[in-house]
């Protein structure tokens, strides 16, 4: 695991730092500070998405017993990272398991709609999401099962945080095709690492002026303000050391 899921400990709000809460002896994690809103995460390849990621699931498992949650990963692009997990979280990589899955939940939301009794908080991860849309997952332009999958998701994440739902999502391929404006709209949190191109940080951060193409390192991230009202980002940084 990489230093950045240690240490993410200070966020720079221009020209002054802001240490991040403590709970007990570790920080908050962001998905608490947020209310367990959903969150969207993009970057280039190896900048610390994943890392990130990890470090939220850590965090989730340490809080709370396991019967008040269930949590998910879906990793389409079989990379192995959250194999470290097994056991503790649901881990499924192959696409007829993920469709079933993400299925099951929508069933789960629909129920829920119906008025069924409430079920353990569900965490739903994925990573990479661009691999459960048509045309980015080898080049497959027509699979009946991407079809689904890509509106499963949209589905979850625009419904699922009224019901017990909270989407982790992560992507490197941040264009129109693959993050329309109807699925960025269920993500209010939003982490940009580096990028290459001014393009790719304005789709997920609303064309700043300053925007995470300018990050020089891996580990360095933006993201929307989540603990005021104001449209301006912060900068989160490893603290080291």
């Amino acid at each position: 695991m990489s230093s950045i899921c240690q240490h993410v400990a200070v966020v720079i709000v221009a020209p002054k730092k802001i240490e991040l809460p403590w709970n007990g002896n570790q920080r908050y994690h962001l998905c608490r500070m947020t209310d367990y809103k959903n969150i969207l995460v993009g970057g280039a390849t190896k900048q610390g998405k994943t890392s990130l990621l990890k470090f939220e699931l850590s965090a989730l498992l340490k809080e709370g017993a396991s019967y008040n949650r269930i949590i998910i990963v879906l990793d389409p692009k079989k990379s192995g990272e959250y194999d470290e997990f097994d056991g503790q979280v649901q881990i499924y990589k192959r696409l007829l398991e993920i469709e079933s899955v993400l299925i099951a939940l929508e069933g789960r939301i629909y129920s829920r709609e119906q008025g069924e009794s409430p079920v353990p908080r569900i965490y739903l991860f994925i990573d990479e999401y661009a691999d459960l849309v048509p045309g980015e997952y080898m080049g497959e332009t027509a699979n009946t099962h991407l079809d689904i999958t890509q509106h499963s998701v949209l589905t979850i994440a625009k419904k699922g945080p009224l019901h017990g739902i909270t989407v982790f999502l992560a992507t490197n391929r941040l264009k129109k095709g693959v993050l329309t404006e109807e699925l960025l709209n269920c993500f209010p949190i939003r982490v940009c690492f580096r990028v290459a191109l001014k393009v790719e940080s304005d789709l997920l951060l609303h064309d700043c002026k300053n925007g995470a193409e300018l990050l020089t390192n891996a580990g360095e991230m933006l993201i929307q303000d989540p603990w005021s009202s104001s449209t301006e980002l912060i900068r989160l940084e490893d603290l080291k050391g």
